[in-house]
């Protein structure tokens, strides 16, 4: 992303925000010119309006000579009530487009931290996005519930809370805590395994339930081992997980009383990621990528 920039879209853009639009649907596939044309003109004439009264919120990424090479953009409609949220609208990014030769070179990611924060910012509880199959894997590694397909097509809602997350602060830091504790020598497994049916009955008598263990080795997350942690005063069975270079720590309990452990974040440099499923609560750490944690939480929740 050398000398690139990111600004605010003005009603001079439009023609930009329409041209991002008819390529973003060329790439998913649609070509039916006479469907395009008509999306154009109904593109151009929403524009004209939301970008001067501020009812879409565009972005652009700029190069160093001022050329746009990318860009999205909010969508701020009226909404009958959002948990967690005193204003009656909602928000969603789409129109989601960066110029071919310009790709894997992080200005996707740059624009939608640059939206994600300007919602934090203008106190949205929550924030949807509009998503093709293509640029779904982009995505994921921010976004923690995706759940629908539309209609057949190759296209992804998916939805990011903003506003009170589920885990504790503290305990996101305990885990943290106890993952570096586990990079120590000798620290990382108690039993030393990449078999699940030698890990799994290991930790009987020393939890009390006995955690779902697989090894995911054909998908690039090898099961290293297991040991027990303690995270905030409670005994918990810790899977360790091999993944390139990377070590991650998955640690397994039972669900606390309340509302579901769910979230994620940055501590230290080392990313974490909560959820539950099927009776367990897990909390996941690693100094790989977001991406990288979600890929194991789908392997753990579909097996």
């Amino acid at each position: 992303m050398n000398e690139t920039t990111i600004r605010v879209a003005i009603p001079a853009d439009i023609p930009i925000l329409i041209r991002h639009r008819w390529l973003m649907r060329g790439d998913m596939g649609r070509r039916d010119e006479a469907a395009l044309e008509l999306m154009q003109k109904a593109a151009g004439e929403y524009f004209a309006v939301a970008v001067a009264d501020g009812s879409y919120r565009g972005f652009l990424a700029v190069d160093a000579a001022g050329a746009a090479i990318g860009g999205g953009g909010i969508v701020i409609s009226p909404w009958p009530g959002i948990l967690g949220q005193r204003q009656p609208r909602r928000a969603m990014i789409l129109n989601m487009y960066v110029e071919r030769e310009h790709r894997r070179r992080g200005i996707a990611r740059a624009l939608m931290e640059t939206m994600i924060a300007w919602c934090r910012e203008n106190d949205f509880a929550n924030v949807a996005l509009h998503a093709s199959e293509e640029g779904r894997p982009l995505y994921a590694w921010q976004w923690q519930l995706e759940r629908q397909r539309i209609k057949r097509t190759l296209e992804y809602h998916m939805l990011m809370a903003l506003k009170n997350p589920a885990l504790p602060p503290t305990l996101a830091a305990a885990a943290v805590d106890a993952h570096l504790r586990s990079l120590q020598p000798g620290h990382l497994t108690d039993v030393l395994s990449s078999d699940q049916h030698t890990v799994k009955p290991w930790f009987a008598g020393k939890v009390d339930f006995a955690p779902t263990v697989h090894d995911f080795g054909a998908d690039g997350f090898p099961l290293l081992g297991g040991r027990v942690d303690v995270l905030s005063g409670r005994t918990v069975a810790a899977l360790a997980y091999g993944h390139a270079r990377h070590i991650i720590s998955v640690f397994v309990d039972t669900p606390p009383a309340g509302p579901a452990l769910s979230g994620s974040g940055e501590i230290q440099g080392y990313h974490w990621l909560a959820w539950q499923d099927k009776g367990f609560a897990y909390i996941a750490v690693t100094d790989a990528s977001g991406a990288d944690l979600h890929a194991l939480c789908e392997l753990l929740s579909k097996n």
